[in-house]
């Protein structure tokens, strides 16, 4: 799995990745967030992949819109940043067409981010395009999804696909399946 420019929380020589496939108007993401919060708190030794997919902003224009900010923000201000914004975002409650433009630069100003300038959507747009080909690929058919697997020579074998809501103590069994190698 390519991670260029995708965000990335944890440590680089991590054994095990998982990945979250999200839309941030999506309602399962936003009922799975505060979940996936507790599993990287409980696991600071596995690297996280946040891979935004706007399954949505053909209806709700907001999700490209958020998306593409977290990315600016994660490009210009790291890791810390984008997941401040990116829980952020959940916390508002506002998903299913209910999330603002307002609400994205509230957030993102809390996270610490400047004034969106939308010079580098392009940029973001590439990834996003790149997220939902690899989405596809994977055999997801909406958001949420979750990816855990090795960071290297990743099989079959070790690596768990879990698409839709599931509980922490399934996204715990993909952590230790894929570390089982």
């Amino acid at each position: 799995m390519q991670l260029g420019g995708v965000p990335l929380k944890g440590p680089a020589d991590s054994k095990v990745i998982v990945t979250e496939f999200f839309d941030y108007e999506c309602i399962a993401c936003s009922m799975m967030a505060p979940m996936m919060d507790k599993v990287m708190t409980a696991n600071a030794g596995v690297r996280f992949a946040f891979r935004g997919w706007t399954i949505f902003a053909a209806r709700y224009p907001e999700s490209a819109l958020a998306s593409r900010r977290g990315l600016s923000i994660y490009r210009k201000q790291g890791a810390d940043a984008y997941i401040a914004f990116h829980n952020g975002i959940y916390r508002t409650g506002h998903n299913e067409g209910k999330l603002t433009a307002e609400d994205i630069e509230k957030v993102a100003a809390t996270a610490g981010a400047g004034a969106s300038s939308g010079d580098d959507n392009a940029a973001s747009d590439g990834m996003i395009e790149n997220n939902e080909a690899l989405a596809e690929m994977l055999g997801l058919t909406g958001t949420q999804g979750i990816i855990g697997m090795l960071a290297e020579n990743a099989t079959v074998q070790n690596t768990m696909v879990i698409p839709g809501v599931v509980s922490g103590e399934v996204e715990q069994q993909a952590i230790a399946r894929a570390e089982k190698g």
